[in-house]
């Protein structure tokens, strides 16, 4: 029996907003269980929610889902200067099993429907570095990148600068508090360095050294250039190949995977979608 995977699992930043203002409450996931609850939960969803029939095997996707959760999330979860909680991370799980419950979108408001992303992610971690504690990555992959941002804890930065003889160094510095914001506040070092429902707009390519500035996410219709810049989290191409634009997955596009047995006999295309409980997104830690 054929496989059944839902989506991609490489995470990015989500510019959605949480779904509500109180997470859903879950039993604690210990980091030993994580990949196993989080593969179950995405899964469960995509045989639940994905209007046409799906030919695989769940067990199967979990499976993959567990094993690429492992090389992907668990270094970032077993570093001990992320801090993790396994009490927010129960809390994540329950997002995402809540947006199956209702087969959210992000479109919706629905509660959850955006926990299974990023933006979940992240608040399962409480960081260990007070400001000015040293953040630099290992080297300047997004996985890495976001170890050093998540080291510095919720309410600071991970910023990165040069050193006169060109290597790299980062330090944990406060995120600015809301309201008006200057440049320098605005100015970001690497994709993790502005708040996580913002994106940063970096040149490119981009090397540790170039800067850009924190962004708004935007809209559905707006031309964008990779799905991290959407609020909707999907950059597909416009019609007869015109400009990519911003747009929200439906919810086959979310929960379905990438190609599945439509209940005619067709073959679907699902599971273009980014940010969802199928998919939580591109371009992410690697």
């Amino acid at each position: 029996m054929k496989t059944w995977v839902v989506g991609a699992i490489a995470l990015a930043v989500s510019v959605a907003a949480l779904g509500c203002s109180d997470p859903p409450k879950g039993p604690p996931v210990a980091a030993a269980d994580l990949c196993k609850e989080w593969s179950g939960a995405i899964c469960e969803a995509g045989r639940s929610c994905c209007s046409r029939t799906v030919s695989g095997d769940t067990k199967g996707c979990i499976e993959v889902h567990k094993a690429r959760c492992a090389a992907e999330l668990l270094p970032i979860v077993a570093d001990p200067r992320t801090g993790y909680s396994a009490a927010r991370a129960g809390e994540w799980v329950a997002g995402l099993r809540a947006a199956r419950d209702r087969c959210s979108t992000a479109s919706d408001g629905a509660d959850g429907a955006e926990s299974s992303g990023l933006i979940g992610f992240v608040t399962a971690f409480d960081g260990t570095g007070e400001v000015g504690a040293d953040c630099t990555p290992t080297d300047p992959t997004l996985r890495q990148l976001l170890l050093s941002r998540l080291s510095c804890g919720p309410k600071n930065r991970c910023r990165l600068t040069l050193r006169s003889n060109g290597s790299l160094r980062g330090d944990c510095e406060a995120l600015p508090p809301d309201g008006r914001r200057t440049a320098d506040d605005l100015a970001c070092s690497h994709l993790h360095d502005c708040r996580f429902d913002e994106w940063c707009d970096l040149p490119d390519p981009w090397r540790p050294g170039l800067w850009g500035e924190c962004q708004p996410p935007r809209a559905d219709g707006w031309r964008c250039g990779s799905a991290v810049e959407c609020r909707g989290r999907q950059c597909p191409g416009g019609p007869d190949g015109g400009m990519p634009t911003c747009s929200t997955p439906t919810g086959d596009q979310r929960y379905c995977p990438p190609s599945v047995e439509a209940r005619d006999g067709g073959v679907g295309d699902g599971g273009t979608g980014d940010g969802g409980a199928g998919n939580p997104g591109d371009g992410g830690p690697g």
